[in-house]
């Protein structure tokens, strides 16, 4: 198979899992829209905040640290299981440790603050449990996506009939939850057990004398992927949070279950901002360069502005076929979100890609924390003072800072990079 080829089937394929990961989340808003209430969505964007939270802290960026790191070895080495293995076996011995650190504080902070109840408590758990396992890299990391995105596709299917087997025993936003734990933990560990099965990894290679990268090395260069990176999913994540502390629970419910909608056709757009963005780190002259990063905005534009239109064309539709009558309030607050996939399109091929390389990722970093920070110094008054409408105002802001910082930096940005050292 020729390059060209391989790297379109690679694309297609990692848009096959952002299938996998979003398209079942839409179709089972039918069963929660019929079974919770309004405000029984403002619980569930609580309870999914603080479990999300939790997980892109547990990750730590550890597996586009992997990626990457594995990305810079020869190509001998790059496909070496003993590598990969230790790799693993790092990464899973430190998110054991960051999970058990980070949800202790947040299931105290949910039962002394929030109230939860105690299946609520074991709804988060298993829900951030169900992400350590997390294995991506070794597939990603020798473009050997089919039987990944396969398993991915069976794995997030399951979510419908496990959502709608435990609404019918019991009606609860924390009984939504456990049912997406169950399905991301099937998927994951699956993963984990497939990546096994294809040798890509071997317990029996994590004593092997080959260099390893320590937990402290780990820890050290995780920092500046993790404020890179999930920084900007943390704010996402943070929406249905803040929404819940500034907006009364009704009002709540409406902007999380637009939310919900605007995040799945948002996140389509990051599907090709790993794989491209890559490919644009391994462009041998600037010609070639141009263009994968001119294919890359391509994509990111049809895919950002095709959701934008459809949010703001089919807002009142969707929200009647995947919510329910009771929800039709929802459309308006969905039209008003719908600028947001393009803006995040943008930022993504902006930012994280050409600021990252033709600048260097501490630039992206920057940028990317300035952002974030006037986010949650916006939001609180926004909401108290205009309402949702304030809240997806600050959304706006926020995506149109990061745009303008981007553009900012690029003015000073190498007309053809040389790919930075990571955590630069």
């Amino acid at each position: 198979m020729t390059t060209a080829r391989a790297a379109r089937l690679n694309l297609v394929l990692l848009l096959l899992q952002q299938v996998a990961n979003f398209i079942p989340p839409l179709l089972v808003l039918p069963i929660l829209g019929r079974a919770l209430q309004v405000t029984d969505f403002a619980r569930l964007g609580l309870l999914l905040a603080v479990g999300q939270l939790v997980s892109l802290l547990t990750e730590y960026s550890l597996n586009q640290q992997a990626l990457w790191r594995l990305g810079q070895l020869p190509v001998e080495q790059r496909s070496q299981r003993a590598v990969a293995s230790q790799w693993l076996y790092q990464i899973l011995r430190l998110r054991g440790v960051l999970w058990l650190l980070t949800l202790a504080p947040a299931l105290l902070w949910l039962h002394f603050f929030q109230q939860a109840s105690d299946l609520e408590l074991i709804a988060v758990a298993l829900f951030t449990f169900s992400m350590v396992p997390l294995a991506d890299f070794l597939f990603l990391g020798q473009e050997k996506l089919l039987a990944l995105t396969l398993w991915n596709l069976i794995a997030r299917w399951s979510l419908l009939p496990l959502t709608a087997i435990l609404l019918h025993w019991q009606a609860s936003a924390a009984m939504a939850v456990i049912a997406m734990g169950a399905c991301y933990l099937l998927g994951n560990l699956g993963s984990l057990i497939l990546a096994r099965y294809r040798q890509l990894w071997h317990e029996s290679d994590w004593l092997k004398p080959v260099a390893r990268p320590a937990l402290s090395n780990l820890l050290r260069e995780g920092w500046h992927y993790f404020l890179s990176q999930a920084s900007y999913h943390a704010y996402i994540v943070s929406v249905p949070l803040l929404a819940n502390l500034t907006l009364t629970p009704t009002v709540a419910g409406l902007l999380i279950a637009a939310d919900r909608l605007k995040n799945a056709a948002g996140y389509l757009s990051f599907a090709v901002t790993g794989l491209l963005g890559s490919r644009m780190a391994k462009a041998s002259d600037p010609d070639t360069y141009r263009r994968q990063w001119r294919a890359s905005l391509r994509w990111h534009l049809l895919l950002g502005i095709s959701s934008s239109l459809g949010m703001l064309v089919l807002a009142d539709w969707l929200v009647h076929l995947l919510y329910g009558p009771h929800f039709q309030a929802v459309g308006d607050v969905l039209r008003w979100l719908s600028p947001l996939p393009t803006l995040m399109a943008l930022v993504s091929v902006l930012l994280r890609q050409r600021v990252t390389l033709e600048r260097s990722p501490a630039v992206a970093r920057r940028i990317t924390l300035q952002g974030v920070a006037a986010f949650f110094l916006m939001f609180y008054p926004f909401s108290v003072l205009f309402g949702w409408r304030g809240s997806v105002v600050t959304l706006w802001l926020t995506e149109t800072i990061l745009l303008l910082l981007a553009f900012w930096a690029l003015r000073r940005a190498r007309p053809f990079p040389s790919l930075p050292a990571a955590g630069a």
